[in-house]
Order: C-alpha cells, then sequence, then structure tokens
C-alpha cells in the first residue's frame, strides 16, 4: 500500500477535532486482504502515543487506488505532528506534506481556560514595574531590578482548582516570548500573592500574580501562554495582553540627604524620588552598608563587603512627572566608617562617626 495524497484542515486550533481526506493505492501484485493503518505522531514529546486512522483497503485490486476520509483526530497539544507510515502501508507519495501543525488556542483577559492539567486560569491585567522587592522574615530587603532595556511585566490572575486532589501551579508551564520568570519574590506592594510553585487545593481558587522580565521594545507582542508539557514545548493556550504604546513608569534620583556622620541614637538617609516616565508606579529601593575597616572579630559583618540594611526597605507610589520622599534608618554608631549605597540607583555616600 502507498498512500498517494493526504489532505487536512489549514487552520487547527489546541483542541479542535478533524479530519483528513487520503487516497492510496495498492501498489504490490496481489489483492490486499486486510485493511491498513496510517499514524500521526506529536513531535514535540516522545512518550506520547500516535493517534491511528483506519485505512478501507481491505479487497483493493493490485494496481488500484481508493479515496475517502480518515480522522477523527484530536489536535491534544499545540506544535507539529507527522503523518507517517503505519500497518500495511510501507510508503508515502514524495509530494505528500507529513507535517500538520496545530497552532495555540486564543483567550482574551478575563477569560477563564480550562486545560487538560486540570487547573483553571483566568488572566485579568498586567502591570509595568521596574523592580519587585523580597523582605526576608528578620526584615531584610532584596532587590530585583531590571536594565534599562527591559522591564518587569507583572500576570495578575486567578487559578481555581475545580479537582479533587491538589495541583500545583508550575512555573514550568509558563511562557511568555523572550521573558524569563522571577520566583521567590513576596513583594509587599503587589495584591495578592506570587503564584509560581503555589500548590492549589481541591475545590480552592486563588488570585495572585506572576512576573516576568521582558525586553521593552516586545510589549506589543506581549502574550501570557500555558504549555502542557512544559516551556520547551509550544503554548496551549496564550493571552494577548500587548499593548502598542504602553505606558510604563521611569524612577530617577531626584534629590538625597546623608549625613556627614552617624547620630547617637538613630540616623536617617532621606531621598526624594522622580517618575520621570507617562504612568503611575510604585517605586521600591534598599539600602546596602560596607565597613570600611575591620569592623572586629565579634562583628557579624567583615570588611569591605557590602551588606543589605535591615529595615530599610523603601516604597512609594508615585504619579507621572511627581515626586515622593522616601527615608529609612541606621542604629548603629560605632567608631568606623561605613559606605551606604542607595539601590537600585547606585548612589554612594560616606558616613564617618560622631
Amino acid at each position: 500500500m502507498k498512500l498517494l495524497s493526504v489532505s487536512f484542515p489549514e487552520e487547527l486550533t489546541f483542541g479542535d477535532e478533524f479530519e483528513g481526506q487520503v487516497t492510496f493505492a495498492n501498489v504490490g501484485g496481489e489483492q490486499v486482504e486486510e485493511n491498513a493503518e496510517i499514524q500521526l505522531h506529536r513531535l514535540t514529546t516522545g512518550d506520547e502515543e500516535p493517534q491511528t486512522a483506519e485505512l478501507n483497503a481491505e479487497g483493493l485490486k493490485s494496481g488500484e487506488t481508493k479515496s475517502h476520509s480518515i480522522g477523527r483526530f484530536e489536535a491534544t497539544a499545540a506544535g507539529d505532528y507527522r503523518l507517517e507510515s503505519g500497518v500495511n502501508v510501507y510508503s508515502l507519495a514524495e509530494e505528500i506534506e507529513p507535517l500538520v501543525s496545530v497552532e495555540p488556542a486564543e483567550y482574551d483577559r478575563n477569560t477563564q481556560i480550562e486545560l487538560p492539567d486540570g487547573l483553571r486560569y483566568t488572566v485579568t491585567d498586567v502591570r509595568f514595574e521596574q523592580s519587585l522587592l523580597n523582605v526576608n522574615s528578620d526584615g531584610r530587603p532584596e532587590l530585583r531590578t531590571t536594565l534599562e532595556d527591559r522591564i518587569l511585566a507583572v500576570f495578575n490572575l486567578t487559578v481555581a482548582n475545580p479537582q479533587t486532589d491538589s495541583r500545583e501551579v508550575s512555573a514550568e508551564r509558563i511562557s511568555v516570548p523572550n521573558g524569563s520568570g522571577i520566583t521567590g519574590m513576596n513583594d509587599p506592594v503587589l495584591e495578592g500573592e506570587q503564584l509560581s510553585g503555589r500548590v492549589v487545593n481541591p475545590g480552592e481558587s486563588v488570585t495572585g500574580w506572576m512576573a516576568f522580565v521582558v525586553p521593552q521594545d516586545s510589549l506589543a507582542d506581549l502574550t501570557f501562554g500555558i504549555n502542557l508539557a512544559g516551556t520547551d514545548s509550544p503554548a496551549e493556550a496564550i493571552v494577548d495582553v500587548g499593548q502598542e504604546s504602553p505606558s510604563v513608569p521611569q524612577f530617577e534620583l531626584a534629590e538625597q540627604t546623608f549625613p556627614a556622620t552617624f547620630n547617637d541614637d538613630e540616623t536617617e538617609f532621606t531621598f526624594e524620588i522622580a517618575n520621570t516616565g507617562d504612568e503611575a508606579g510604585t517605586f521600591r529601593g534598599l539600602i546596602e552598608f560596607l565597613f570600611l575597616e575591620d569592623p572586629g572579630i565579634f562583628s557579624s559583618y567583615q570588611e569591605d563587603t557590602w551588606y543589605k540594611l535591615d529595615g530599610s526597605a523603601m516604597t512609594a507610589v508615585i504619579p507621572p512627572g511627581d515626586t515622593r520622599t522616601v527615608s529609612a534608618t541606621t542604629s548603629y554608631s560605632g567608631d568606623i566608617e561605613v559606605n551606604y549605597r542607595l539601590q537600585p540607583f547606585g548612589y554612594e555616600q560616606t558616613v564617618k562617626p560622631n
């Protein structure tokens, strides 16, 4: 048996069921005694069973051809599928295009997406940030900031689990083109919790966010994708959140007040932050410190090493074209000069003993 021609619908989307039209011939010297089979293999995984379709070839005499529809097949995932020979089919005509392409299903914001992984996703919005904060249980802050040509896209979404067992919101199944995911942050400004790695209990619905570093020049084509087989495979569902001319905040250090010497109790650092962008945003910053001399064997710090100042996380919502004042304090009043640095700007100042 030789497959002479095959045709499938030109536009296929994840979740579609579809049929094909085939023409085949008995190129052997004897009548075919039983039906034949062809197979459709998904190329992006190696462990998925192929889908099969039967060719009604029984009784076909040598040299005869036959045509009929085959299927139904199911587009169980996005990506390419390859048509291959099966039982009693020994070759495909050279002119046959063996690939079948399945595109992702497209969804709007605020639309619940139900996929075979058991979870239901609803992407409600996206906002753009220059940085995110993480504050440890001991009050020590961490700051994740971006370079000038990149920005943080923070997606707000709700994930529901209607199943009878717990399911994890896996970061491996979420993809944003040209984006790298941010995990391990508990930013105090954003509403809800970071959902990467969150286990959703049966019947539970959680609202939170997932953040990605993306190029600023790609925001017009920004999408949020869900991949059933992980980020190495095409997304099965995508939500288009692109913006042709997105408004983003941009922060600069307008003024600063660093004391020359330490006070006897607390010493305050004050900064005026300007938003030079065209969208309101939340400034996030922190202070680092470095001892210019050895602080001694009883100190938990070392000379010439930068440390995060406990309790120095600073935030302020700043309208476009406006400024806000933020501040932090240190209780250190020892006899060693200390360098302090404001992040994310990298501005440094030395404070001397009183």
